[in-house]
């Protein structure tokens, strides 16, 4: 059974002074953090103290590289899921609005079909150029400009035809009486 030792063993320091080390075990001294064999303390030089400050004066830049290195990988990792989040929000009301604009030509197609006077015709035409323009717009590559291009000409394409349906174009108020339904 190993027992603590407490003798005091002096040891030469940088500044040319002594400090004393206390031994805690019979088998290893501790000289800080880094513990030491028993009986060496007295044979370390100046290079080895040296290496230790070196050492302690180093820790500042590999801690902060391994910092920089974790708050990397957790930013890039953060900054997918952001964009992700982002791109499949922005995707939903783009195709949320397009579809919204296909289904207004189509109903709106239905009930002038039977309709036969020059201005129906002439909405008629108007709806179909709707239709066409959606779909020409193309929605298989999000990072195309032709997307965007085409989102906005869909959108003066469809102020056009709400112009001659007489119909206007702000349906926030129609939701809104929609949600507080109850069934």
């Amino acid at each position: 059974m190993h027992t603590a030792n407490k003798q005091a063993e002096v040891i030469p320091n940088l500044s040319g002074t002594t400090r004393s080390r206390r031994c805690f075990t019979s088998d290893f001294q501790c000289s800080g953090t880094v513990p030491v064999p028993f009986g060496q303390g007295r044979a370390m030089s100046g290079g080895a103290d040296e290496d230790l400050f070196d050492n302690i004066l180093l820790a500042d830049e590999r801690f902060r590289g391994e910092g920089f290195r974790d708050g990397f990988e957790r930013g890039t990792r953060r900054g997918l899921q952001d964009g992700r989040r982002h791109g499949t929000s922005h995707g939903a009301r783009l195709s949320s609005e397009i579809s919204f604009y296909h289904g207004f030509a189509i109903t709106w197609k239905c009930l002038l079909h039977h309709n036969t006077d020059e201005r129906s015709r002439k909405r008629v035409k108007a709806l179909e150029s709707l239709l066409a323009v959606i779909q020409t717009v193309p929605l298989a590559d999000p990072q195309s400009v032709e997307l965007q291009d085409g989102t906005e000409k869909l959108r003066s394409k469809f102020r056009q035809v709400c112009s001659l349906l007489n119909v206007p174009m702000d349906f926030k108020e129609h939701f809104r009486s929609a949600e507080d339904m109850s069934f």
